[in-house]
């Protein structure tokens, strides 16, 4: 495995998967160096220990010299070395351009996401999220007005739009209703997880009203 490094400018090179121990610098440069390929007119075939049904890992085959170890883009390897699994519990994160997840009890500012990112378009920016863990959908308000379902292929269906900026969502899962704030027009609204019309449920005493909770089962709502 070869590399730049900007700050040394220098390529470094490595076995791969023998650690930091045997990286030593291959060629110093007076420039910076950036990019970096192989050349070579003769590779065109070959094979490693992933050509063959990628190892048998479900997500990443990781080949080396003398074997290939599997590893997990999202989740988290399983014991038995091959498989990824995501955990029964974990966040899900609004940010300006995507929905996160990540792991409960994982500290640090490089967090890895347990499934895989929801990106935004770039034309709007997520500003609340919930989950149904009985349908297995997750929803996300954003700055267009727009609630979103995400199933757990990745596909995106509008549930509702024609809202003001949406800066909570509270979804409930008893009777696929979810609840929202509108801080452009100062109500709690409700609309079916299916879509369908929207009905305010408070309209006057609020100033921006923005996060939700929701107690389903005593029909209560924070």
């Amino acid at each position: 495995l070869y590399w730049t490094d900007r700050q040394t400018r220098a390529i470094y090179r490595t076995v791969v998967g023998a650690g930091s121990a045997t990286t030593s610098i291959y060629y110093s440069t007076s420039s910076v160096p950036f990019g970096i390929s192989l050349y070579d007119t003769s590779r065109t075939g070959g094979t490693n220990r992933c050509s063959s049904s990628n190892h048998g890992c479900s997500q990443l085959c990781l080949p080396e010299p003398s074997k290939a170890t599997c590893a997990c883009a999202y989740g988290t390897l399983h014991s038995d070395g091959k498989s990824c699994k995501v955990p029964d519990e974990y966040f899900l994160v609004a940010t300006n351009n995507a929905i996160r997840s990540v792991l409960i009890n994982e500290t640090g500012h490089d967090l890895k996401d347990v499934l895989e990112p929801v990106w935004l378009d770039g034309s709007n920016s997520a500003t609340s999220v919930d989950y149904n863990a009985k349908s297995k959908m997750i929803y996300y308000g954003d700055t267009t007005g727009q609630i979103v379902e995400v199933s757990t292929d990745g596909a995106q269906r509008v549930a509702a739009d024609g809202l003001g900026v949406v800066n909570g969502i509270a979804v409930d899962w008893t009777s696929d209703l979810i609840y929202y704030t509108d801080s452009s027009h100062d109500i709690i609204g409700v609309v079916y997880a299916s879509g369908g019309p929207k009905k305010a449920i408070v309209e006057s005493g609020l100033d921006e009203p923005r996060a939700l909770a929701l107690d389903p089962t005593d029909a209560m709502m924070y």
